[in-house]
């Protein structure tokens, strides 16, 4: 039992964190690379309009095919997720993809998402599982019924709720983005709409000013402009950009808009009150945040400032008294 307490139970542990580490460092390399390709597109598309540069046809095509190639991972979770979602009744797959308002407020569009977020679920439960199944066939065979069942749990659960994580931190991310934009965006609204322009062209304007600041909130007026042209009311627009932002921020701007429409006040005015009051609440959340500093500090000198401290103050003296002990 010494042996297994020593050291087959840190090989999966070790294991897993290996695994672990590797997927997080691909992640960020091709997240990295999709980065530096999306600020080039960026790029391209700014100077589009003021400087023209000959293109072989043949680099347009490369990279048109480029764009256009499917991701083989993406379709695995796609395949396995249609599977699933396919295979219940009409209830079941409402309730499979009832959760697209959480894909939209991450900012994924896609019209099969849903059924690649089950996909990948299912897949790494199975990745997951199978680790476990050869490390118990390799390195935890002494190992008790119970200890290996807790695992295989642990391990199943691990796979099934990654992609939740996942969702859960870019859906966090592309929320904190917008918040901060916002401001910016509002500022830029009344100077358009205080200018003389009416408030879907001061939304289309403030969309293309922002699009390299701001991009997640350039796309949202951009598509709310598109439901504008494609004929729907206003509320109606501002409501769906309310939904797929996921903010109260953003839900109380849409609220704001549509009163201001409903009982026909100023836009103008009612974008700078919002405005003043949307700094206002900044302002006091960064007072709260500066605030909790003084308690998120005491962590850290607990544990590692004041070890150190009372090593350099007080090792010389336990020295010197271990010495004149010693001597005695």
């Amino acid at each position: 039992m010494s042996v297994f307490y020593d050291i087959p139970i840190l090989i999966p542990i070790l294991t897993f964190v290996a695994i672990f580490l590797f997927v997080i460092g691909v992640n960020r390399y091709f997240r990295m690379l999709a980065r530096k390709g999306a600020m080039i597109d960026k790029i391209r598309e700014a100077g589009e309009g003021t400087l023209r540069v000959y293109r072989d046809p043949a680099l347009i095509e490369a990279e048109e095919k480029a764009e256009k190639r499917p991701n083989p991972l993406m379709n695995l979770f796609s395949f396995i997720g249609t599977r699933l979602v396919s295979g219940k009744d009409e209830k079941q797959r409402a309730d499979a993809t009832s959760g697209r308002a959480k894909f939209l407020n991450a900012g994924i569009r896609h019209p099969n998402a849903p059924a690649m977020f089950w996909g990948a679920k299912i897949f790494f439960t199975v990745l997951f599982v199978s680790i476990f199944i050869f490390c118990r066939l390799t390195v935890l065979r002494l190992a008790p019924a119970e200890v290996i069942f807790l695992l295989g749990i642990v391990a199943a659960a691990i796979g099934l709720y990654i992609p939740e994580i996942w969702l859960d931190l870019k859906i966090a991310k592309r929320k904190k983005m917008i918040f901060r934009g916002l401001p910016d965006a509002l500022d830029l609204m009344v100077v358009c709409v205080e200018a003389g322009m009416g408030l879907d062209s001061a939304m289309t304007k403030v969309a293309q000013e922002i699009n390299l600041t701001c991009p997640s909130l350039s796309e949202e007026l951009r598509i709310m402009n598109l439901e504008l042209r494609a004929g729907k009311s206003r509320e109606n627009a501002l409501k769906n950009m309310a939904v797929r932002v996921g903010l109260d921020d953003m839900s109380n701007l849409a609220t704001m808009l549509i009163q201001s429409e409903r009982f026909g006040t100023s836009s103008s005015k009612a974008l700078r009150v919002y405005s003043d009051t949307f700094r206002s609440r900044r302002f006091s959340l960064a007072e709260e945040q500066a605030a909790k500093i003084a308690i998120k500090l005491m962590f850290p000198m607990i544990f590692f400032i004041f070890p150190s401290l009372f090593v350099v103050i007080a090792g010389p003296a336990v020295i010197q008294i271990y010495q004149t002990i010693i001597k005695q």
